[in-house]
């Protein structure tokens, strides 16, 4: 689906604070980061914000045409069209960011073991990996509504069914032709939800320590909604 959304993501996105997003990963990350790799990085939003504070990023997104319209912005970053599961870097790097839920796409805990396993080993000694998750309280929350969001040229509809713990939404996207039609499109995107029992026992048993999670945009212990974490390579 996110072939189809990439022309009309940023529109459509647009009420997102990237830059206040950024800022707040790259001080949970801690001082003295240089390098630094971008998990799902999109249309590469958050990303210029982390060039734009001088570190040096690589971006990574399995999808072409999101990559495609990053690569378009004139952002000084480098762009790699990878899964996290397969990642495969020529070096290592300061601190892994993944925003926005981007690890709730991870649908089986083989894969979030997988993903995890790879940025530990592209990881410098006591680097940060720096992500934030939704939460299962987020995702059913989700199934109560349908919700829209609209830009200039493209109107997004999301339909979506909870079952525990996945959360499955049609998406149908109108976008504006040339000719002044629109054509629609339809698609599906999933995200699981994972207990912070879970996702600790993984970051552990990847190798990470120092583990930590917050309220997102606080450093207070998290409630019920979306929480950041954080963790650590020795």
């Amino acid at each position: 689906m996110y072939e189809i959304l990439a022309r009309y993501y940023d529109g459509l996105m647009s009420h997102v604070d990237y830059k206040a997003w950024a800022d707040y990963m790259i001080m949970l990350a801690g001082p003295g980061k240089h390098r630094v790799l971008e998990l799902g990085c999109g249309t590469g939003n958050f990303t210029r914000f982390l060039c734009e504070r001088g570190l040096d990023a690589v971006a990574a997104d399995s999808s072409p045409s999101m990559l495609s319209v990053a690569q378009g912005k004139g952002i000084d970053a480098l762009f790699i069209q990878q899964d996290m599961r397969e990642l495969d870097l020529y070096g290592t790097v300061d601190a892994v960011f993944c925003a926005l839920d981007g690890m709730n796409h991870l649908l089986t805990p083989e894969d979030f073991c997988l993903a995890l396993s790879k940025i530990h080993l592209f990881l410098e000694p006591g680097g940060a990996f720096v992500f934030d998750m939704l939460t299962s309280y987020d995702l059913s929350r989700k199934h109560q509504c349908t919700f829209s969001s609209e830009s200039s040229d493209a109107l997004c509809i999301w339909r979506s069914e909870w079952e525990k713990p996945f959360c499955r939404s049609e998406v149908t996207l109108f976008a504006l032709r040339e000719n002044g039609c629109y054509a629609r499109y339809n698609g599906e995107i999933t995200e699981r939800s994972y207990t912070r029992a879970q996702i600790e026992g993984f970051l552990s048993r990847a190798g990470f320590v120092d583990i930590k999670a917050y309220g997102m945009f606080t450093t207070e212990k998290p409630g019920r909604t979306r929480v950041a974490y954080t963790a650590r390579k020795i």
